[in-house]
């Protein structure tokens, strides 16, 4: 979590993947993970990591908003993708 506040994003995930190697049943790691991964705009990792957390703990606030935030910003995403497009066209 230190890493996190401090924002060294990588220093996080990679904790956070050994903390999850050695207890996966901890959705606060599951977490971490998400939260670094979503710094470090790493949209699938980020995705799956709130996925994962939220098989342990399906009411977890801060996984839930942060599914809401990926979910958000792919679809963002995908509306700016086909902005260009039609720019193109």
């Amino acid at each position: 979590i230190c890493e996190i506040n401090l924002e060294k994003y990588e220093l996080a995930q990679e904790d956070a993947e050994n903390a999850i190697g050695c207890d996966p049943f901890k959705v606060k790691y599951w977490r971490l993970l998400a939260s670094a991964s979503k710094h470090l705009g790493k949209l699938s990792e980020w995705k799956i990591a709130c996925e994962e957390g939220l098989k342990l703990d399906p009411k977890d606030e801060a996984l839930l908003k942060m599914l809401r935030d990926y979910n958000d910003s792919a679809l963002n995403s995908k509306t700016n993708e086909g902005s260009m497009e039609q720019k193109k066209a």
